[in-house]
């Protein structure tokens, strides 16, 4: 558009991984704000109705819906297996609870930042084409569904191989401390104020 200057500023993320080892976590997590044809209304009704069907019937696990929730269609995916828990005063121990976080996001514009704080907790994902795009995330740091059969099988390789979720969970972290640590954050400001200093 013939802008000569433009610059990024990013995020800032401590990594602060939850204690509870493999063998001590369950269930699947989805976190995120659930509001009138948002985004994750769309990608939670999709992820219960075509993935975790599949997955509940190799696994068996629960899935928890957690956030701001305005919306009975989501209250209503609520059962002996679906905790749907509203807005909570702290997710660090749903993290820690969680084996496997998940975000089956179908369309969404700018950065999935539930999606970075799970990682900053340690937590593996599993996510979809668009999400990992979005980030330019290969498979060595979350798993891709691409697919329903493919979302499904991608969860079950990660919640019951630990050699894979250990993997996901180091470079997870590895990640969001090398793009999203304090020092960066803070570059990022002063060359905007050297741009800017030098443009006034």
């Amino acid at each position: 558009l013939g802008v000569k200057q433009v610059q990024v500023l990013g995020h800032r993320i401590e990594v602060q991984p939850t204690p509870n080892p493999f063998s001590q976590r369950q269930d699947l997590l989805f976190v995120g704000s659930f509001t009138p044809g948002s985004p994750n209304e769309d990608a939670a009704l999709y992820f219960v109705n075509e993935v975790y069907p599949l997955v509940f019937k190799e696994l068996g696990v629960n899935l928890w819906l957690t956030g701001t929730n305005l919306l009975d269609s989501i209250k209503n995916l609520a059962s002996d297996h679906i905790k749907v828990t509203g807005t909570v005063p702290d997710l660090q121990p749903y993290y820690n609870h969680s084996k496997v976080f998940v975000v089956p996001t179908r369309f969404a514009a700018g950065i999935p930042l539930k999606l970075l704080e799970s990682m900053s907790y340690g937590v593996p994902a599993v996510v979809s084409p668009l999400i990992a795009d979005q980030l330019g995330l290969t498979e060595d740091t979350v798993l891709i569904g691409r697919d329903p059969r493919d979302y499904a099988d991608k969860i079950i390789a990660c919640y019951t191989d630990s050699l894979v979720w250990e993997r996901l969970r180091t470079n997870g972290l590895k990640f969001v401390e090398t793009e999203y640590n304090a020092r960066l954050f803070h570059q990022q400001i002063l060359d905007i104020r050297e741009v800017q200093g030098a443009s006034g």
